[in-house]
């Protein structure tokens, strides 16, 4: 996946850095949830009448971006309760990624560009 926007207080903008744009490594079990989410939005476009699905792998009804507040409140949290786990911050899962990348002897300079690190 590539990074090339941020969303800041709502609105998409440009990255902070240079080195924020940059791909990021998916699984291949994210990889197969992102195409099952991409074939069910085209067969549920399609009955609609329409062929154009939404960009945005949050996305309302519409097909309009969900708000970070709504994304936190509705779905990260349901899925924390869920799996039993306390609450923490959205920006917590980014140090998580990092943590369980370190923690399987993952080299640092690999996680720091993963993580859009300058250095």
């Amino acid at each position: 996946m590539e990074i090339r926007r941020q969303v800041v207080r709502g609105k998409v903008t440009t990255l902070k850095t240079k080195h924020g744009r940059r791909r990021v490594d998916l699984s291949d079990d994210l990889l197969a949830t992102f195409a099952a989410l991409k074939k069910s939005r085209q067969v549920k476009a399609l009955k609609g009448g329409s062929s154009e699905i939404s960009k945005w792998v949050f996305a309302n009804d519409q097909g309009d971006r969900m708000g970070i507040d709504y994304i936190k409140a509705k779905v990260i949290t349901r899925i924390l309760t869920k799996a039993g786990l306390r609450k923490i911050r959205f920006h917590d899962l980014r140090h998580t990624y990092a943590s369980l990348l370190l923690a399987k002897n993952v080299p640092v300079a690999y996680v720091s560009r993963q993580l859009g690190h300058a250095n």
